[in-house]
C-alpha cells in the first residue's frame, strides 16, 4: 500500500460507501472530491494519510451551496488499512471563516 492516498484509495472509499448507503454514487464533475447518490445527497471526500487536508476557494463556495444536503466523508490511510469517517458538512461550512489556511496551519499537540 503507498503512503499517498490515490485513485484506487478513493475508490475503494467509494466502494464502501455504497455498500453502506445501499445506494450508487456518481462523481460530479469536474470536482475528483464531490460525489451524488441516487437520492440527490452528496458526499465530499478528503483523503490522505496525515491530519491536515485542504480545500480551496472554489471548492468552499461549491458546497456552500449545497451544504444542507451534503455529507463530509474524512479517509484517513493508514500502512495497512483506512479509517473513514462520516458526518454532516454544515458546521465546517458555517465556521469557514474559522478553518486555519495554509499560512496559518493548527500545530499538533
Amino acid at each position: 500500500m503507498s503512503d499517498k492516498f490515490s485513485t484506487q484509495d478513493r475508490n475503494l472509499v467509494i466502494k464502501e460507501l455504497e455498500l453502506i448507503q445501499k445506494s450508487k454514487l456518481s462523481p460530479v464533475k469536474p470536482s475528483r472530491r464531490l460525489f451524488k447518490d441516487d437520492s440527490g445527497r452528496y458526499y465530499y471526500l478528503f483523503g490522505g494519510k496525515d491530519v491536515w487536508h485542504g480545500i480551496s476557494y472554489e471548492q468552499m463556495k461549491q458546497l456552500e451551496g449545497i451544504h444542507d444536503k451534503t455529507l463530509l466523508v474524512i479517509a484517513k490511510k493508514y500502512r495497512t488499512r483506512m479509517d473513514i469517517c462520516v458526518a454532516a458538512i454544515d458546521e465546517l461550512v458555517l465556521n469557514k471563516d474559522q478553518l486555519p489556511t495554509k499560512n496559518n496551519r493548527c500545530s499538533e499537540e
